[in-house]
C-alpha cells in the first residue's frame, strides 16, 4: 500500500500504515505477543508469589494484557513522534519559526483572556472604581479649593483691618 505523505513501520506482528491524520493497523497474529514482558513478571509477581485472590491463569492473562497495552503505548509514542516531526517539517516549509509561534500563542492567549467573563467583570469593576475615585478626588479638590479661598478671604480681611 502506498499513501501520500505517509509512513509505514512494523512493531512485533503488526504493521502500521499512516497517512495524514489516519493510522491503520494490520496485525497478522494478535497484537505484539508477550515480547514486551519483563523477566521479573514471568514467574508471577515481582516477589514470586501471587496477590491474594488471583489465580495463576488470571495472572498470566493480566501479564499478556499488560504486554499488549505496553506495546500499544510504545506504538502510539512512535506514531506521535512521527507526526510531530512531520508537523515540524510543514512549519519549516511554511516559514513558521519558533519565535513567531510563541508570539502567536501569546497573542491568542491574550485574546482568550480578554474575551473571558472574569476579565470583563474585572475590567468593569476597575472602571467603576476609577469613576468613583475620580468623583471623590474632584469633590475633595473642590472642598480644598473652597477652604483655601475662605482662608485667603479671612487673611485679606485680617490684613485690611489691622
Amino acid at each position: 500500500m502506498q499513501f501520500n505523505h505517509g509512513f509505514t513501520f512494523r512493531l512485533g506482528d503488526c504493521k502500521w500504515y499512516s497517512a495524514d491524520a489516519y493510522c491503520f493497523l494490520f496485525c497478522t497474529e494478535g497484537f505484539g505477543g508477550a515480547s514486551g514482558m519483563s523477566r521479573s513478571m514471568e514467574g508471577g509477581a515481582a516477589g514470586g508469589t501471587l496477590p491474594p485472590g488471583l489465580t495463576e491463569e488470571e495472572a498470566e492473562e493480566l501479564r499478556v494484557e499488560l504486554s499488549k497495552v505496553e506495546d500499544e503505548i510504545q506504538t502510539l509514542k512512535q506514531v506521535l513522534s512521527a507526526k510531530e516531526r512531520h508537523a515540524g517539517d510543514i512549519k519549516r516549509q511554511l516559514g513558521i519559526s519558533p519565535l513567531s509561534e510563541i508570539k502567536q500563542n501569546i497573542s491568542k492567549g491574550w485574546q482568550d483572556v480578554q474575551s473571558s467573563n472574569a476579565y470583563k467583570k474585572t475590567q468593569e469593576a476597575f472602571s467603576q472604581a476609577g469613576q468613583m475615585t475620580s468623583e471623590a478626588l474632584s469633590t475633595m479638590g473642590a472642598a480644598i479649593s473652597q477652604r483655601i479661598g475662605t482662608m485667603r478671604w479671612g487673611l485679606y480681611i485680617y490684613l485690611t483691618m489691622s
